[in-house]
């Protein structure tokens, strides 16, 4: 008698506090027994309905118990951000006959409960500008707090700050020089309005990132283009060795310096160029993102 008072509050347990994707139903011991019960609507990985060893089930109803569905609903390189904030897969994006495209995601943050930030996006169009002057500015490496326009951006997003910085030394030598900078300052997507979100010029990190899904992203654009034929879109691949240079916003080393980075988008190169060196001027790929 013990064993079957024993399974029905089991039951009656799973049911009314196990929530739909974590309950796997009721678990039978050796000799146990599930008397006039009904187990209904249960996922798990394994066991869902009735599992257990050897055991008794008499007028027990078991249905609608499923294996643990996927979650298919993770953000991956390649998924199109939308103007609304919606991130959809290709397939998705075209079924809904989507036409919002601002960008494509290219990093995403592998803690799934983090705030911010969750991951990165890359712009459709690029741009060439210079990264800056000679022996002016000094430049975060890594981390940087930093509140721009009244938005508190947290750690590992000095791609803001330096930005800022870029805009501010373009305006005050007489918009010229930190070209770089002052496009992505300025950049919105076609349709978008002022506001969020706000795009930057990748710091090293941020841009090595693209380079490592440059395989995904150009997957995407190509889609891009065939669904908005008349869409402004740039590809990343497909440039010669001398013609795939892009600026970062800073060096990749702590602490700040006044000197800028490059990486190849054909052969991974890195190229750092110091406070006194004139490589700074040079018009290379500007590709703005935005971290949300």
């Amino acid at each position: 008698m013990k064993k079957v008072f024993w399974c029905i509050w089991l039951l009656w347990f799973c049911i009314d506090t196990c929530a739909q994707g974590k309950g796997g139903g009721i678990y039978l011991h050796d000799g146990g027994s599930c008397v006039g019960s009904v187990v209904y609507q249960n996922q798990a990985q394994d066991g869902f309905g009735i599992a257990g060893g050897n055991a008794r089930v008499i007028n027990t109803t078991v249905i609608a118990n499923e294996k643990l569905k996927v979650d298919t609903t993770r953000v991956a390189p390649g998924y199109i951000y939308c103007l609304n904030g919606e991130i959809v897969d290709t397939v998705t994006y075209e079924s809904d006959g989507r036409q919002d495209a601002i960008g494509i995601v290219y990093w995403v943050r592998g803690d799934i409960n983090a705030v911010y930030p969750k991951g990165a996006a890359i712009a459709l169009q690029e741009f060439q500008g210079s990264w800056g002057a000679v022996n002016v500015l000094n430049i975060s490496g890594q981390y940087e707090l930093e509140d721009w326009g009244g938005v508190a951006f947290l750690k590992d997003t000095a791609c803001y700050g330096n930005t800022l910085k870029m805009e501010q030394e373009y305006t005050d030598r007489g918009y010229r020089e930190f070209e770089a900078g002052h496009i992505c300052y300025g950049y919105r997507a076609e349709k978008q309005v002022e506001g969020t979100p706000r795009w930057c010029l990748p710091t090293y990190l941020y841009l090595r990132r693209i380079f490592n899904q440059i395989s995904a992203l150009d997957a995407s654009l190509r889609f891009l283009k065939r669904v908005h034929p008349g869409l402004d879109i740039d590809m990343l691949g497909g440039k010669s060795r001398t013609a795939a240079w892009y600026w970062s916003s800073n060096d990749g080393l702590a602490g700040e310096h006044n000197s800028g980075c490059v990486v190849n988008f054909v052969t991974g190169a890195y190229g750092r160029f110091g406070s006194t060196e004139a490589e700074k001027t040079t018009r290379n790929n500007v590709r703005p993102i935005f971290v949300y």
